[in-house]
C-alpha cells in the first residue's frame, strides 16, 4: 500500500481522503510516513512495476512516462525509465515493435 500512496503522491491522496468515508487510508497513513516522503522514496522501477500490475497486456514506454508525468512525478524521462526496465529485467519483459518498445510484468515463478 504504501508503494500506491507514493505514486499516487501527496495532491491526490489529500483528495482521496475527502471522500474516504471509511477512514481506512487515514489508518494506512498513521502507520506510514507522509505521502510526501514516500513519494521521495520511491524508485522509478516500483513505480514502473505498480503501473504494469493495473494495465492489462503491454504498455509503451511513451504511456508509462506519460502516466507518470500525469501524476505529478518530476523529470521523469523516457531515459531513466528505459535504465529501470533494463536494470531489473528479472521484473520486466520488454518487446520492441518498430522503433516503440513495449513492456510487460515478468510471471514470477511459483
Amino acid at each position: 500500500m504504501a508503494h500506491i500512496i507514493g505514486l499516487l503522491g501527496p495532491d491526490r491522496i489529500e483528495k482521496i481522503m475527502k471522500n474516504d468515508e471509511t477512514k481506512s487510508l487515514q489508518e494506512t497513513l498513521a502507520e506510514n510516513r507522509s505521502p510526501q516522503q514516500l513519494r521521495e522514496g520511491l524508485r522509478l522501477w516500483v513505480a514502473v512495476r505498480e503501473y504494469l500490475r493495473e494495465v492489462p497486456g503491454k504498455s509503451k514506454v511513451g504511456d508509462i512516462q506519460a502516466f507518470l508525468d500525469w501524476l505529478g512525478m518530476e523529470d521523469v524521462i523516457r531515459q531513466a525509465i528505459e535504465f529501470a526496465l533494463k536494470r531489473h529485467s528479472d521484473s520486466f519483459k520488454i518487446t520492441k515493435k518498430g522503433h516503440e518498445r513495449y513492456v510487460e510484468l515478468r510471471e514470477m515463478p511459483r
